[in-house]
Parts: structure tokens; sequence; C-alpha cells
């Protein structure tokens, strides 16, 4: 594949994702659910005084409305309410962003399968526009967030399996380690996938 090529289907791919999650992401859905409130509230406070609202420094967990959320959202919003204050946009920016960026990864992903190469364009637009990761895209949800370090964790996995480079295998640990303090049923999800990993290795 050409790199003009190459780099074309991957800006087709994120720009497409990104139009189809951010157009009026600010106002649809109407409102601020619970957690997008509990997540834009914590990331200011820890902005403007390190602390979450029960006054707890730069926390691993955070109490929240009835229930405790892991700090990977969390922390991913300081930045952005840095730059765009506190607001839907904002608060629901790392999911719009994550959803587009997976779409890519998956299509890079495909490309290192070889029987699945002549799907990966196919496989990236298909993410792009699927309902199912548009809406995960369009409010705050830690499971978006998590999938793209999950599906980032594979392609680096693959990339370790055909090039067997040190460097991919600790990528892969570091992003499979950020799904569990990304979204919780992550922590089942990724230790059963690991388990799978090191019986493929040792066969």
């Amino acid at each position: 594949m050409k790199v003009n090529s190459f780099l074309l289907k991957i800006l087709f791919i994120f720009f497409f994702a990104l139009l189809l999650r951010l157009y009026l992401v600010d106002s649809m859905p109407l409102g601020v659910r619970n957690d997008e409130a509990s997540f834009g509230f914590n990331a200011y406070s820890i902005l403007e005084t390190g602390r979450d609202e029960h006054g707890k420094q730069f926390p691993l967990v955070f109490k929240a409305f009835g229930d405790q959320k892991l700090p990977a959202y969390m922390y991913s919003l300081v930045p952005v309410i840095k730059i765009f204050g506190l607001n839907n946009f904002a608060v629901r920016l790392p999911s719009v962003l994550a959803g587009s960026i997976s779409a890519v990864i998956l299509f890079l992903l495909l490309l290192k399968i070889s029987y699945l190469r002549r799907y990966a364009l196919l496989g990236g637009l298909l993410f792009a526009a699927s309902p199912w990761s548009i809406i995960l895209s369009r409010s705050a949800f830690e499971s978006n967030l998590a999938l793209l370090f999950f599906i980032s964790g594979l392609y680096y996995y693959v990339s370790h399996l055909q090039s067997h480079k040190v460097k991919h295998l600790i990528l892969t640990g570091i992003l499979f380690g950020l799904t569990w303090y990304t979204y919780v049923p992550y922590r089942l999800i990724t230790a059963l996938l690991m388990a799978g990993m090191v019986i493929v290795q040792k066969v």
C-alpha cells in the first residue's frame, strides 16, 4: 500500500467517524446524565484544587452519585476542561475522540491480519458508522474509552507476534492495564484474554 494512499485512508476513516460523533454533540443527546455531571464536576475540581468532590487528593477511585468511578475518563477530562471550560461539549469530547480513533485502530488491526487485509477499510468504515459506537461516543461513557485501550492493546499484541519486539509487548501491557482503570467489566475481559495469550505463547 502506498504511503499517500495509506494516510488518506486513515484520515478518511478518522474524519468520517469524527463528523458522525461530533455534530451537535453538546446538545444531542439533550441534557446531562448523572454520570456526565459527576465526571465534569470532579474533573473540574481536580483541575482547580487537585482534589475530588469529597476532598481526596488525586484519587484512583472516585466516589460519585451512589457508585464508584475508575479514574481514566475522569483524568482525561482535566486538560479538555482546561481548554474548553466545563460544559457538555468538553465532558463528551474524550468519548468522541475515543470512538473516532477506535475506528482507525480497528482498520490498522485488520491490516495486520493477513486474511482480513482486504476487508480492513470496510471494517474501519463500518465501525465508524456503527450506531452502537456512535451512541456510546456521543455521551461520556467510560466503556468507550476502555474499548479504545482494548483494541489498541490487541493491535500491539498482534504487532508483537509478527515482529517479536519487546516494546510492542510493553505497550500491550500498558494499554490492557489502562482498561482496568477505565471500566470494571474489562478487568475480567482483559484478564481472560491475557491468560489466553500466555497459553498461545507457550504452545
